[in-house]
């Protein structure tokens, strides 16, 4: 995903932010006015799973899950909790997103990528990020690339993701 991270980069640099890639949770969430932890899955799985639904391959979305916790069984480290929380800029009160679904901890498993009282601090803005997304991606709603219609005759609308506040830093996984 090199082309979304140079994406990003010049997002920043047009607004006046900073944006810096890590690799401990420790440095993502130092001093961060936004955090948005990924899940330790790969990208690659992820897609492939997406691949796997879609033909309907039940037993290859079993040996996919099998190799993904067993994966996901060396980064138990990879939590947010409320230590991590209180390194960003703001403590409890920097906005904390995660794309959805989350492992939680002691919740949907037994170690999760994020700690319940952090999960449910945070709960409203991440619920209310989920559905935008929902809304974005509704065929009705959004025409397909190349497609006018009365509603959009310029066409699709691109989501421009920029930074709400200028100034913030954002740990980024």
């Amino acid at each position: 995903m090199p082309e979304v991270v140079e994406r990003a980069k010049g997002y920043a640099a047009e607004s006046g932010t900073t944006f810096k890639q890590v690799n401990t949770m420790a440095e993502a969430f130092e001093g961060a006015d936004i955090v948005i932890p990924k899940s330790w899955a790969p990208f690659a799985a992820m897609e492939k799973r997406t691949n796997l639904y879609a033909e309907g391959d039940d037993a290859g979305i079993a040996a996919l899950e099998k190799e993904l916790l067993a994966q996901n069984a060396t980064h138990q480290d990879w939590c947010s909790t409320t230590e991590l929380m209180e390194k960003t800029a703001n403590g409890q009160d920097t906005i904390f997103m995660h794309p959805l679904p989350a492992d939680i901890s002691g919740v949907s498993c037994e170690h999760g990528e994020v700690n319940a009282d952090v999960f449910d601090m945070h709960r409203v803005g991440m619920y209310k990020e989920a559905s935008y997304k929902a809304v974005r991606h509704r065929s009705h709603d959004v025409p397909a690339e190349g497609c006018r219609s009365r509603r959009y005759p310029q066409g699709p609308r691109r989501a421009q993701h920029r930074p709400l506040v200028p100034g913030l830093k954002a740990g980024l996984r």
